[in-house]
């Protein structure tokens, strides 16, 4: 309910505002207890009617028998320290402040300790001859030697006379020609004896490409890597092959349905070197 309006203006003026206060006769007699040291209010409450004034403390005897005197804190006592409350969002990123001015240079540090002395490098080219020098004086002459005795000349043999030829003997008469033999029957046939100078050493190159061929070529390579396939009889798909198995067919082996060979040329091949094939190059025409 509100204040009465005897209260005293000076109690107004002292607190700055009305004050409605409603309570009960066990809030009036169970009233908070007052602490001294914080300012506080002062008031009087009707026992019947249970209204209640604001008074001022310095005057005496604010109260009337019909009245309980009360008072109470303006500020009660500091309660405990609540939850801490969940943490708000991150605001939005601020605009990069001006980048500040560069700093002074520092001053020059010590000259580091010397590194171990590389590896010496290899030895480089020779230098150009220099140029002949000029030629020095000729020596003085020395003396001549003392010239030798002349030995005696032996004596020349005498040539024997040359005998006359003697005369031929006279040719005797030919012989009556014998009668021809039977023919023999025919020896068994002898072994084949390889020719040592092919067919050693004759698949030293590995496949590679040199270039363009023409395909079907066979040449003889001296080095480690062909310009094209070594001709050793390998058996290949036609599917994968069809150009080439249209120049070779199954001349060399294979069921000419799905493989054919490349010819093989090993013990052909001199000593020491490969006949390689292209498989891979220009497709020959007719003329």
């Amino acid at each position: 309910m509100k204040l009465p309006l005897s209260t005293t203006r000076r109690a107004a003026t002292l607190f700055g505002a009305a004050l409605v206060v409603v309570v009960s006769s066990s809030a009036v007699a169970a009233s908070a207890p007052v602490i001294a040291s914080t300012p506080q209010v002062h008031a009087c409450v009707n026992k019947t009617k249970l209204t209640v004034r604001i008074v001022d403390p310095a005057l005496k005897k604010y109260c009337s028998k019909a009245e309980r005197s009360v008072s109470w804190n303006i500020t009660g006592p500091k309660g405990a320290t609540g939850a801490t409350g969940a943490t708000g969002a991150i605001g939005p990123k601020g605009a990069t402040g001006a980048t500040g001015p560069a700093g002074a240079t520092g001053l020059k540090g010590d000259t580091g300790a010397m590194g171990p002395a590389g590896t010496t490098g290899p030895q480089g080219d020779t230098g150009a001859a220099g140029a002949t020098g000029p030629a020095g004086p000729a020596g003085p002459k020395g003396d001549a030697g003392a010239a030798g005795a002349k030995g005696d000349t032996g004596a020349a043999g005498a040539t024997g006379p040359k005998g006359d030829p003697g005369p031929a003997g006279p040719t005797g008469p030919a012989g009556a020609a014998g009668a021809t033999g039977a023919t023999g029957a025919t020896g068994p046939k002898g072994d084949t004896v390889p020719d040592s100078r092919f067919g050693t050493n004759t698949e030293m190159a590995n496949s590679g490409n040199a270039g363009t061929c023409t395909m079907g070529a066979v040449w003889l390579v001296a080095g480690s890597v062909a310009g094209g396939v070594p001709a050793s009889g390998q058996t290949l798909q036609i599917s994968q092959n069809a150009a080439l198995f249209a120049l070779l067919t199954n001349t060399y082996g294979g069921d000419g349905k799905t493989t054919f060979k490349l010819p093989d040329l090993r013990n052909a091949a001199p000593n020491g070197l490969t006949y390689v094939i292209c498989v891979q190059g220009i497709f020959p025409a007719r003329n």
